[in-house]
């Protein structure tokens, strides 16, 4: 068998070459979470959820359901997400919570995280006065937290979580609407090397009984990567 053409070795190497470059950067590009989709049992070593104010009975659900999945269940590969739903008509304030250890000091890492919540009507009538759904992003820069770490709050770019632009959303654009929508954030690590995600749920305002039944949140396919 005759030897490949000069050219064609060179070729070979080059694809060679980019394939190595492409795999390692995917998995350079791999998910830092545990459990990002929700798709296993919550537990200590992916998400908990910790109590801000008030206690864990003052929600109906707070956990990952079949309802908060952001795929339609007729095709669906994945079948849950994050869902925190209130029972109490007083204030309350929960999150999911999951810190990421180890990181690389100075560098940049980027979250993505989709959400939608139930109740939403427009931008002039986003009721911001009765619940604050967000996800936030613990480490070395943004706004100073009292424990010396710094906080970012993931924004919308505008879009909906299939890609198509959608500007029918309030600033500062931190919070969801009736639609699934991607937010995003860039976060390096604190002093310690951790980045820490959290997943808000803050119950603002009082309400009468039956708007607890329409007030869930929901949260899927959550990502850090560096």
């Amino acid at each position: 068998m005759r030897s490949p053409p000069f050219h064609y070795g060179v070729a070979a190497q080059g694809f060679l070459s980019g394939l190595l470059i492409f795999l390692c950067a995917s998995a350079a590009a791999q998910n830092l979470l545990k459990n990002g989709d929700f798709e296993q049992r919550l537990g200590p070593s992916d998400w908990t959820v910790l109590c801000l104010y008030g206690g864990p009975d003052d929600f109906e659900i707070k956990q990952r359901i079949r309802g908060a999945s952001r795929y339609s269940q007729a095709n669906a590969t994945k079948f849950f997400g994050g869902c925190f739903r209130p029972l109490t008509l007083k204030l309350a304030h929960a999150c999911f919570t999951q810190t990421v250890t180890n990181l690389t000091a100075g560098h940049t890492y980027q979250f993505a995280g989709h959400m939608r919540e139930d109740w939403w009507r427009s931008p002039e009538d986003a009721r911001r006065d009765k619940m604050l759904v967000y996800m936030e992003v613990i480490g070395g820069r943004g706004k100073p937290l009292s424990d010396g770490r710094f906080s970012l709050l993931a924004t919308n770019d505008f879009t909906d979580s299939s890609g198509k632009a959608d500007t029918n959303i309030d600033a500062p654009y931190t919070y969801p609407t009736s639609i699934w929508r991607p937010f995003y954030a860039q976060q390096t690590p604190d002093a310690r090397g951790n980045i820490e995600v959290r997943v808000h749920y803050n119950k603002v305002g009082g309400a009468i009984y039956d708007k607890t039944w329409t007030s869930a949140a929901y949260f899927d396919d959550l990502s850090l990567t560096p």
